[in-house]
């Protein structure tokens, strides 16, 4: 006997998208805050849904980008051109997204 109904699942599953869809809106609003946005991050957005899981496999070595990434969203840089891959697993992983937003409110403050 399962210790979910459907619609545990369901609402649980819901609330994971809200999250997901908050978190992804978050870094949409500080990356054009700083004028960072890439041209392709909309693209991404809408592809997001269609990427596998294997896409946003992610080692200790991304999360060793992130004081990089974050001084170039600072000082400008398009990271969805300079860190394309990176970019693709910040918008995929969402616990690769917290850190950076940490790092990165934790600079612009």
């Amino acid at each position: 006997m399962s210790l979910y109904t459907t619609q545990d699942t369901f609402s649980r599953q819901i609330d994971e998208k809200k999250h997901l869809d908050e978190d992804l809106l978050a870094l949409q609003r500080y990356l054009k805050r700083l004028r960072v946005w890439p041209e392709a991050g909309d693209a991404f957005l809408e592809l997001l849904p269609q990427l596998n899981e294997r896409t946003g496999l992610l080692s200790h070595a991304d999360y060793e980008w992130i004081p990089q990434v974050t001084q170039d969203c600072i000082c400008g840089v398009d990271i969805g051109s300079r860190y394309p891959a990176f970019f693709q697993k910040l918008l995929i992983s969402p616990g690769l997204r917290k850190a950076f937003l940490k790092t990165l409110k934790n600079k612009i403050q």
